[in-house]
């Protein structure tokens, strides 16, 4: 593509934005040499592996780079035979070396594909390969190098002999010389060996030179001090020096052999540093994605058509989101990078060859002109563009673009013929997949024919089959769009009310340029203005009106589409609402006679057990009952009655609270039994069975009444009377046997008022049923809480006659007596 077209729509600037986000210097300079592919399968493979990057860096983080540099210098050396690289150039190729072998770890450990089961990482985990292993250079460098990146001393064995003899012979002299300071003090300027050159020295005093024996080899600036060379540490400096090129030559010797090693595999590191780099290339796209929270763009070309589609696409260069790298890359001032972008939506039709943008000056045209070939431009060099969802942009193989005045002073040419004379050279090269882009065709010259000319040169990229956006003020243009099948005409949204644009495309409007208004809010005087007016003419006036007319009118329309649309948007809320709700309710009512239906099945049950065991029970004793009164009958009879009642009322209650079937009855216990508390030894009687959900119980142990879970009771097996009733030795139920079996008296001590009223109502109903015309709630004094909850639920119920306080024999005032309508 054109490179003067790209940096038209500023490219370059958006690459160096980009490049800011590479970790390494190659990367960076990677990134600023992309250019946009004009083949599809490709602009594809780039796009996908940017959004697998911009994933991977939200579920993963970043990769690392460092030590990843360019390698020209060291590169060139090993492709000469006998070279050898200096310990800095060495350090660079391990360096580089390293960045690839952790790179290739990483993507080495990404999940593979498994057999249907696809890789989540195809794009990185697939470039792997690329990454040779060097982990033999990481020994080497292990062996060679130190944390400081400086030689080992044992490097080699001959190494570390010759360093070892140096720091003794460095010892030697050191002793030697402070030895000839201390011998006479006065000689020398102060007590401090130093080095001219590789040669120890001592600072005698000028006029002491010759009592030092040795050799001068410098004079002090001031001339008061000479730097001498004993001669008795002369030879031992030789022995230093001569030990030092030995040093030398081992380390070329190393270095060489390093060299030659390295060299081998000259091709692995170039091909791994490619890789590397363009693996930063890459993080650096997915960065710039996450920063402009861009979008992948779906390319039109794969589906045969050429459809543009921008949903709120923004300009990089002028949304504040980016402000911190245009500072990195440009210096951008603070205050600048603070302006509000507006986004701007365009759609194609598939059908269109050429859109025509109108409106007022400073409207947002050329920078709509400029995001639509910008967009397309990031696209194809694999980065996100700053848009919404459902962004579409066909590939295009060349973007022709004539943005801003083209005037050109010294080939002697004016602002049209410049802009025609490139025009001339582009034209000729627009095909069917060229986008060609305009900034006020047609202007510079005369109205009329520059209309026609527009016009003509739109007509020609259409023929083409090429896309062309163009922006003009002509009429001319704009009639011609508005009136011809494959263009379409759109304009820049004004706000007439407060004299602005607001940087919308309005599809299907032939704008206008405002011009009379933005000159009278930029102060022009009234007289200029109606002056301008009246050289227009009725006709300009009515053709304002009518324009004026259409765009309130499609204003009235638009807000009637956005109310129609909010209308529907909340009807179908309310429908799925309604749903929603109609299928929890079907699906509660299923449940509920689910429920219901498990429930009647259990009472059922529960019930048709307790009438079997009745039966069987009065089978049992019909020859003990033959010779019996009438009233021992009834006695019987009330017995029974009073048992399945108990018992089926336990039941259902049992069912409401959820129980299991066989908690339902405890054909094992019954009032009378003789029991045993869980846990504890003594053995009581069953004195009561009660409580909201027939699972509390009061025992007599020792005389004393004890209120216990039912659960917590165990029968004690005995054939001996309980109270003077005799025992039947068969299964009962739970409830009174018959009047003597219903204790007297019920004591409520240490219960709340709610379980106290549920003890008692069960009491009274099972004294009831076994004829007891008098009976005992023992309340205490207490807080007197108690006792007025009991005596309000006394006073209400049916079958009390009457209350009053105990007498003294009876528990007086912590007792209350009831008589009952039995």
């Amino acid at each position: 593509m054109n490179s003067n077209c790209l940096d038209e729509l500023e490219l370059p600037r958006i690459l160096a934005l980009t490049a800011t986000l590479a970790v390494s210097e190659p990367g960076a300079e990677r990134v600023l040499r992309l250019t946009p592919s004009s083949h599809a399968g490709e602009v594809a493979e780039r796009l996908e592996a940017t959004g697998e990057m911009v994933c991977f860096l939200e579920k993963e983080g970043r990769f690392e780079f460092s030590g990843l540099t360019a390698l020209d210098e060291p590169l060139a050396i090993l492709a000469r035979d006998g070279a050898a690289l200096t310990l800095a150039e060495l350090r660079e190729v391990f360096g580089v070396a390293g960045c690839i072998l952790r790179l290739r770890r990483r993507l080495s450990a990404l999940p593979a594909a498994e057999g249907d089961t696809p890789s989540a990482w195809p794009v990185l985990r697939g470039r792997a390969v690329l990454f040779p292993d060097f982990s033999d250079f990481e020994r080497l460098r292990a062996k060679l190098l130190d944390a400081d990146g400086g030689l080992r001393d044992d490097a080699s064995d001959e190494l570390a002999r010759i360093r070892r003899a140096l720091a003794g012979r460095r010892e030697d002299i050191a002793r030697k010389a402070l030895s000839i300071l201390r011998s006479d003090p006065s000689l020398f300027q102060d007590a401090t060996v130093v080095q001219r050159g590789d040669r120890t020295c001592l600072p005698v005093k000028a006029e002491h030179k010759g009592r030092i024996p040795g050799i001068l080899h410098e004079r002090s600036q001031t001339g008061a001090t000479f730097f001498v060379e004993p001669l008795a540490i002369v030879e031992m400096n030789n022995e230093l020096a001569s030990l030092r090129d030995e040093e030398t030559e081992e380390i070329a010797r190393i270095l060489r052999e390093a060299t030659a090693f390295i060299a081998a595999r000259r091709s692995e590191i170039i091909d791994g540093q490619e890789a590397a780099i363009l693996l930063d290339l890459l993080q650096a796209l997915g960065l710039f994605a996450r920063r402009t929270e861009g979008v992948r763009p779906r390319i039109a070309n794969q589906d045969g058509s050429r459809r543009i589609e921008l949903r709120r696409a923004r300009h990089p260069l002028l949304d504040e989101r980016l402000a911190p790298l245009r500072r990195r890359a440009f210096g951008e001032e603070e205050e600048r990078g603070k302006r509000r972008v507006v986004p701007v939506d365009v759609e194609f039709d598939p059908t269109t060859r050429v859109l025509v943008l109108t409106g007022p000056n400073a409207g947002g045209k050329t920078a709509t002109l400029k995001i639509i070939g910008l967009s397309a431009a990031m696209a194809q060099c694999g980065l996100f563009i700053p848009a919404d969802e459902g962004s579409t942009l066909p590939v295009f193989d060349r973007i022709i673009t004539h943005v801003g005045d083209a005037q050109d002073l010294l080939a002697d040419l004016s602002s049209f013929s410049s802009y025609m004379a490139r025009l001339g050279e582009m034209l000729p090269s627009v095909g069917p997949a060229s986008l060609v882009l305009l900034d006020e065709l047609g202007s510079a010259t005369d109205p009329d024919e520059g209309g026609a000319l527009a016009v003509a040169i739109l007509e020609q990229v259409a023929a083409a089959g090429g896309i062309a956006v163009v922006t003009t003020h002509l009429g001319f243009v704009k009639s011609y769009a508005a009136q011809n099948s494959g263009f379409a005409v759109a304009a820049m949204e004004f706000d007439t009310s407060s004299g602005t644009p607001t940087f919308r495309v309005l599809p299907g409007v032939t704008g206008r340029s405002f011009a009379l208004s933005l000159a009278e809010r930029a102060g022009m005087s009234d007289e200029v203005l109606q002056r301008a007016r009246s050289l227009l003419g009725e006709g300009w006036v009515a053709r304002e009106r009518a324009e004026a007319a259409l765009e309130r009118a499609r204003t009235e329309l638009e807000a009637e589409k956005l109310a129609a649309a909010a209308a529907r948007r909340e009807r179908e809320e309310e429908r799925e609402q309604l749903a929603s709700e109609r299928k929890s309710l079907v699906e509660a009512s299923r449940r509920d006679r689910l429920s219901f239906r498990r429930e009647m099945d259990r009472l059922k049950r529960v019930v048709d057990e307790v009438l079997a065991r009745g039966i069987a029970e009065l089978k049992e004793r019909i020859p003990e009952l033959a010779g019996a009164s009438q009233k021992s009958l009834d006695r019987e009879a009330n017995r029974l009655r009073a048992g399945i009642l108990s018992e089926a009322r336990a039941a259902a209650v049992a069912v409401e609270s959820g129980l299991p079937s066989h908690s339902l009855v405890r054909p094992s216990l019954k009032v009378g039994d003789r029991v045993r508390l869980e846990g504890v030894g003594s053995v009581g009687i069953l004195r009561s069975i009660g409580g909201s959900k027939g699972r509390s119980a009061s025992i007599e142990v020792s005389g004393k009444t004890m209120h216990v879970e039912i659960s917590s009771l165990v029968g004690v097996e005995s054939s001996s009377e309980v109270s003077g009733t005799p025992r039947s030795g068969h299964a009962s139920y739970q409830g009174s046997r018959a009047e003597d079996s219903v204790p007297a008296e019920i004591n409520l001590i240490g219960k709340n008022v709610e379980e106290s009223i549920d003890l008692l109502d069960d009491y009274l109903d099972r004294a009831l049923l076994a004829g007891r015309p008098e009976v005992r709630v023992i309340h205490g004094y207490g807080t007197g809480k108690l006792r007025a909850g009991v005596t309000e639920y006394l006073r209400k119920h049916r079958a009390v006659v009457s209350t009053r306080p105990g007498e003294s024999n009876e528990g007086g005032g912590g007792a209350t007596v009831v008589k009952l309508d039995a």
